[in-house]
């Protein structure tokens, strides 16, 4: 199913790599104008890409926003609660907006091929991620565009009953 996007106007944040970037592409590929923002300092080359597919008359529809940060700090404690506080604060503003028609969503993503892994292999080592990755369900990590498929559907007028929830594609590790 080909779900245009044509007419809608989307941010997102972290969009100069892995799943950013790929739901930025394939939302831009169905007619999508989108904003990207990152604190990568790829994001430039990231706008540019983006814009080639569809030539540069088609330039005018990608937006880049950089916002730089000098640190960032590496404790899991603390990513894994930011990451369920994004889950309260989705469900908070979808009760907050729906009232007027916004829809409001969370993905959440199992392990994805991202240069954020390629970090996580370095630090741990492939045996140790070819481990961790061998006792899931399906024994591998997923690509960026798997998600963004799931976001694109979260996006459309296909999901348009769909809001407050958080829709898990991890290969099965929370089941």
């Amino acid at each position: 199913m080909s779900r245009s996007m044509e007419g809608k106007v989307i941010a997102i944040t972290g969009g100069a790599s892995g799943m950013g970037f790929a739901t930025a592409k394939l939302l831009i590929e169905r007619g999508a104008k989108v904003s990207i923002a990152d604190i990568s300092p790829d994001l430039e080359t990231a706008a540019v890409e983006l814009a080639r597919p569809s030539g540069i008359d088609q330039f005018k529809g990608v937006y880049a926003h950089k916002v730089n940060s000098s640190s960032l700090v590496d404790w899991t404690e603390l990513y894994i609660a930011s990451k369920h506080g994004v889950i309260g604060l989705t469900k908070a503003l979808a009760l907050d907006y729906g009232p007027v028609g916004v829809r409001i969503n969370a993905v959440c993503p199992g392990m994805i091929h991202t240069p954020m892994t390629d970090l996580l292999i370095d630090s741990i080592g492939q045996d140790a991620l070819d481990g961790y990755v061998s006792r899931n369900p399906l024994p591998r990590m997923a690509e960026p565009e798997e998600v963004a498929r799931m976001i694109l559907f979260l996006l459309s007028d296909d999901s348009s009953y769909v809001t407050r929830s958080a829709q898990v594609a991890d290969d099965g590790i929370t089941a």
